[in-house]
């Protein structure tokens, strides 16, 4: 092996021993930045992190002023500033430019020789002369060439190296320096082989993010259906969702347009944060939103400075089972930009939205159908039992007076006929009340509840109830509307099966027990022989086991049917009255 010492005793003059100084340096320095990306490879930073550190020391080793490391979006035609050292005042991160702007923004050569594999270098023209070349220059618009004049200004020379990983395009960096160079094959060639060495920590670090990334991408999918399943009222739904996708994704805003219903026209719905929006925009942004609807496809609209635009846009279309529902817009950060893979967590998020929307929208219809049904349901009980009862209590009221004059022991028994009648409509009245608000079987006593069944019954059919009872407490509301219901069902199997000319009611509360009885004087019928599902008798007995009631049931053909229902406390021992 030769030792420096050794190599130097074969010089023999000192500038032959100086320029083997400074071989020995360059390759020193060499073997440091290999140690030291080496180091970056096996460190499993950050992307970003480590794209800060490699510009920051790829700079230093190359005795650069500035250095700047972009990435080059193919399939977008973007190049996108990832990061720089000492460029802090000319670039903004993340900010990217369309290709087609490179031109009048001096980085054209850089696009091609970078796209060829080779590297770029050049020095500038003197000052002032580089300045007023791109002062007179009226093709440059005044935000490029402030720009350019600035990096005029601090720089007299620049140097950029291609970043390929595995032959695919990765991006370049440019070195800028404060002073005119040589740009030696030496100080080439080591800019090569440190991009050669930089591609291998990149790649190593794209992985690394990937993995995070795909972590992230399915903690933050989960997040978004946690939202959009959290509600079924469809605006609450999308609010908390367009805000929760806002705060994910490091959005300025997200929207949502639907296709009405009534019309099937694409109108906004939501916005996230609001705010106003010009009538002309909005206008312009239906018709995009439209033509996202019509294609079935993700739209990404990237920042252009010429046209205004410096927020990146992503519109995806809403769809359900093919039908398309509306769009999904999101607004990006200003200067920012969205690549592929964002764009396929955005069609995933529209997809969670989709089903959202779908499952509010049916659970609204289903809504509205539920109160047509009971609204129907209302109507025709209003119409067999209160109307009815109305109607013959008016022509009894019409006739009455007739009746009186002529014979007024009989109008004396159709005014009790009436009174009855009335009774019995407002017994029926409360009880389609309480059915449209069951809370208030909490609040009504049970003997009342029964009362008003029996005056509703007597009403309905004419037939006379006997109705006795002694309430001392009211049992638990869960024993109170089982005791209704059951009666309910009682009262409705005598009415149509029974012909029965008399009932019999008795009703006894007390602390810890209830016990009711209906009896009618009717047909009777076999409950072996008969089918209990018609009578409802199966649902009664579930209701009595539920609350741990017991359920008996006497009948015999042309011997009426008794009915007795009877709870009690586990605690209490008293036994139960026969």
């Amino acid at each position: 092996m030769l030792y420096a010492s050794e190599a130097l005793c074969k010089y023999n003059t000192p500038m032959d021993q100086k320029h083997l100084i400074d071989e020995l340096d360059r390759r020193r320095e060499i073997a440091e930045s290999l140690r030291d990306i080496i180091s970056m490879i096996n460190a499993n930073l950050p992307l970003d992190t480590l794209l800060e550190r490699a510009v920051s020391m790829a700079a230093q080793r190359l005795n650069a002023t500035a250095c700047v490391l972009h990435r080059f979006d193919m399939e977008n035609q973007m190049l996108v500033h990832l990061a720089s050292y000492g460029l802090d005042k000319v670039f903004k991160s993340g900010a990217s430019r369309p290709f087609h702007n490179l031109k009048v923004s001096g980085g054209e050569n850089y696009l091609y020789a970078t796209l060829q594999h080779q590297p770029t270098y050049a020095n500038y023209p003197p000052l002032p002369d580089r300045l007023n070349e791109i002062k007179n220059d009226p093709t440059i618009p005044a935000a490029i060439k402030a720009e350019r004049i600035a990096l005029r200004q601090r720089f007299a020379g620049s140097f950029s190296v291609p970043l390929f990983i595995q032959d695919q395009i990765y991006g370049g960096m440019v070195f800028y320096y404060d002073k005119p160079q040589d740009f030696s094959d030496e100080q080439i060639q080591l800019g090569l082989t440190f991009a050669e060495q930089m591609v291998v920590a990149i790649q190593n670090a794209r992985l690394h993010q990937a993995e995070q990334d795909r972590q992230r991408e399915l903690h933050m999918l989960l997040e978004v259906a946690a939202a959009a399943n959290s509600s079924l009222d469809l605006d609450e739904m999308l609010v908390k969702t367009l805000e929760l996708i806002v705060a994910l994704v490091g959005a300025t805003r997200a929207g949502v347009l639907l296709r009405a219903e009534e019309n099937g026209e694409l109108v906004p719905h939501t916005l996230r944060p609001e705010q106003e929006i010009a009538p002309a925009e909005l206008d312009e942004m239906v018709k995009v939103c439209e033509a996202v609807v019509a294609s079935g496809e993700t739209l990404y609209i990237a920042p252009d400075e010429t046209r205004g635009w410096d927020e990146p846009g992503a519109l995806m279309p809403l769809q359900i089972r093919g039908r398309a529902i509306g769009t999904l817009v999101i607004i990006g950060s200003r200067g920012g930009t969205f690549v592929a893979d964002q764009l396929a967590l955005f069609k995933s998020i529209a997809d969670q939205v989709s089903v959202a929307i779908e499952n509010a929208r049916l659970f609204e219809q289903a809504e509205k159908a539920a109160v047509a049904t009971e609204r129907n349901r209302l109507a025709r009980d209003l119409h067999d039992a209160v109307t009815q009862t109305l109607f013959s209590s008016s022509l009894i009221a019409d006739v009455l007076p007739k009746i009186w004059e002529r014979d007024p022991a009989e109008g004396q028994r159709r005014l009790e006929e009436l009174r009855q009648l009335t009774r019995g409509a407002l017994s029926e009245m409360r009880t389609l009340l309480l059915e449209l608000r069951p809370a208030a079987l909490v609040d009504t006593d049970l003997d009342d509840l029964i009362g008003h069944q029996v005056n509703a019954f007597v009403a309905r059919t004419r037939i006379p109830v006997a109705y006795s009872n002694e309430c001392e407490h009211n049992p638990p509301p869960d024993v109170k509307e089982v005791f209704y219901r059951i009666a309910q069902e009682a009262f409705n199997n005598i009415a149509k099966h029974a012909d029965a000319s008399a009932v019999t009611v008795r009703l006894k509360c007390q602390k810890g027990r209830a016990d009711l009885t209906i009896q009618d004087d009717g047909i009777g019928f076999d409950p072996a022989a008969t089918a209990a599902e018609g009578l409802g008798l199966n649902i009664m007995r579930e209701r009595t086991q539920g609350i741990g009631a017991q359920f008996e049931l006497h009948s015999q053909i042309r011997e009426g049917t008794r009915l007795h229902i009877f709870w009690q406390q586990p605690h209490h021992k008293e036994h139960k009255d026969d």
